[in-house]
């Protein structure tokens, strides 16, 4: 193989993996907006990249956590290979019905702590079969049909864990502090803004038409700013502590904003 050629696969194996990052990262954003009644899919928009990078980051973490008790299990007895198979499939399955469901753990810390236990158990069967995939090829380099069918299984627990995942990631983490970095780095985690939004008398004052408390006739109230297209800001209005009722308010209303 030519150095050309292998320049050549670096560069659609790059390509691939940014499309799927951006997809990813798009998908997060949308899931997370979904829950106020808001989707905004946009073709180019850079912070699906953010987001998408940011996820992947925490996911590879989780797979090198995985990786050990994986590899613990390649010699298992076929009894073990069945627990693991049905273990990685329960807490895919978890994580996918705590999708529509608001969790009772108002700690950001506990629920990012779920994430990295269940996501780790779901991909122990996945990663062990791949394992053990790799030392057949590179020793024997044929597999029977037998292991054939335990390649089906774990290629289908590998999607059912990173849709699992994915959908978890967006409804109880994307938009909260980080386990590890809190709210210092808000970038490609979402998390809301603290904003005040300011614009002319006659239009800024329309907003509280849709409950947007007002400060005066030009200036709202603090709200918390959640997202922006490249027309409208999507901004939250605080019904309690924790819940929000979402709007989008036109770019064109707004003639400042003052963060806190």
């Amino acid at each position: 193989m030519s150095v050309k050629q292998v320049i050549d696969i670096l560069i659609s194996i790059g390509g691939l993996a940014l499309a799927v990052t951006y997809v990813t990262g798009g998908l997060i954003v949308n899931l997370y907006l979904s829950r106020y009644g808001i989707t905004q899919y946009q073709i180019l928009k850079i912070k699906y990249l953010a987001v998408g990078l940011t996820y992947f980051t925490n996911f590879i973490a989780i797979i090198l956590l995985s990786a050990l008790p994986a590899l613990f299990l390649l010699a298992a007895s076929l009894l073990f290979q069945r627990i693991a198979l049905i273990v990685s499939l329960l807490a895919s399955v978890s994580l996918l019905l705590l999708w529509g469901r608001t969790t009772k753990v108002k700690s950001s810390f506990l629920s990012w702590q779920f994430w990295v236990v269940v996501g780790s158990l779901s991909l122990i069967f996945p990663l062990m079969i791949v394992a053990r995939l790799f030392l057949i090829l590179w020793f024997n380099g044929s597999v029977d049909y037998e292991f054939g069918f335990l390649i089906g299984l774990a290629f289908l627990a590998g999607v059912l864990s990173f849709v699992g995942q994915t959908y978890y990631y967006s409804r109880h983490l994307y938009g909260k502090q980080n386990m590890i970095l809190g709210s210092v780095d808000p970038i490609g985690m979402g998390i809301p803004v603290e904003v005040q939004l300011t614009g002319k008398k006659d239009e800024i004052s329309l907003l509280s038409q849709i409950g947007v408390p007002m400060l005066n006739s030009k200036t709202t109230e603090r709200v918390m700013l959640f997202d922006e297209t490249s027309t409208h800001y999507i901004i939250g209005i605080s019904l309690n502590e924790n819940d929000y009722k979402a709007a989008e308010v036109a770019k064109d209303l707004v003639k400042a904003i003052r963060y806190f």
